[in-house]
């Protein structure tokens, strides 16, 4: 068993990997925005109790989408009866050589608390890809991660902008994260998409320090792998890709695009890297107008016919629901129901 849910989060990340035989293992990664916190509760009590372990929680970078239904997840893992093995979350002392917390930080606050393990796996340091040699790799229990990001020097870069972030994602006391308008004017248009115009829009990269230190990898489970993008730089994926031995490259068979679907975070020359065939948005689109067009028509145009899975059916991903689209490109369609889907390998 190798399972993916994408499940309800907002325009954020909420995703489960469960693997293995019997009842398996899991893997949580990110708890969406905080309004969105109670699809992963659901979810966890919809598990026997004696399921309620996870070998691993990665809280990928402390953007509000991601990290916020984290807080409300931690407040209430005894009152669920969870059991996290281990989490791997950049805290302010990872950024630079100053131990201890920095004061007031309400996650790290509740990982120090908790007595959780953190970051045991680089030896309570970073989660961090060096800069030469093999690439980090961890096996929990049969499932293989390989980090690809972030490199040290996006760490550093974010710690001269710590304060400031995590006061915009609601993690300081007294001060919520914010709450995005609904979706701004529809400027989408029904003219027919030029898929080939689209992809060879000019790509410029993101350059925000919070999703430049993301933690982002490679999960693979009996010769079958997923790249989970967290919403880490593209060149930086690249970089570690390059470094990945051929052929546990060529395992990665479904792509978690990075920051859901951005065209800044998805290069043409970053999916010439891969050979997989499903690609995975996780996004209602309410803040940024995510996924963006140019992002989805570089995956088609990288060819192979491409299957395209999104947890959320909005005007965002609907207009790739088009049969005459994929009847010309040769892709495929895919829509979760209420923000949650399942991808089998």
């Amino acid at each position: 068993m190798y399972r993916v849910h994408l499940l309800p989060a907002d325009f954020g990340d909420t995703i489960l990997i469960e693997y293995g035989g019997g009842d398996g293992k899991r893997v949580l990664i990110d708890a969406g925005a905080p309004g969105s916190y109670g699809g992963v509760r659901k979810k966890i009590e919809s598990l026997p109790k004696q399921q309620r372990v996870f070998e691993l929680l990665v809280v990928t970078h402390i953007d509000e989408d991601h990290i916020g239904g984290v807080l409300p997840l931690l407040d209430d893992a005894k009152e669920l009866g969870i059991e996290l093995k281990e989490i791997w979350f950049n805290g302010y002392q990872h950024l630079t050589d100053i131990l201890g917390p920095k004061q007031g930080e309400r996650l790290t606050s509740r990982i120090v608390d908790g007595k959780y393990d953190w970051n045991t796996s680089f030896d309570k340091h970073a989660v961090v890809v060096r800069p030469d040699g093999a690439l980090p790799s961890f096996d929990f229990d049969g499932l293989k991660i390989t980090l690809l990001s972030p490199k040290r020097e996006q760490l550093e870069k974010l710690e001269k902008k710590w304060a400031a972030v995590i006061e915009e994602a609601g993690l300081v006391p007294g001060i919520g994260g914010t709450t995005p308008p609904e979706d701004i004017d529809d400027l989408l248009g029904d003219e027919e998409l030029d898929v080939a115009a689209l992809a060879r829009t000019e790509f410029r990269s993101d350059a925000a320090e919070a999703n430049g230190s993301s933690i982002a990898f490679a999960a693979e489970h009996e010769g079958k792998s997923v790249l989970f993008g967290a919403d880490a730089f593209p060149g930086v994926l690249a970089e570690s890709l390059e470094r990945m031995p051929e052929e546990e490259r060529r395992r990665i068979t479904a792509f978690k695009l990075p920051h859901h679907g951005s065209r800044n975070n998805l290069s043409t020359e970053l999916l010439k890297m891969l050979d997989c065939k499903t690609y995975l948005v996780s996004t209602n689109g309410k803040r940024f107008q995510h996924p963006d067009r140019e992002s989805i028509a570089r995956v088609i145009q990288r060819g192979g016919t491409p299957h395209l899975v999104f947890n959320y059916r909005t005007r965002f991903s609907e207009c790739w629901d088009a049969g005459n689209l994929m009847r010309d490109h040769g892709y495929t369609v895919e829509y979760g129901e209420e923000g949650a889907v399942t991808l089998e390998l």
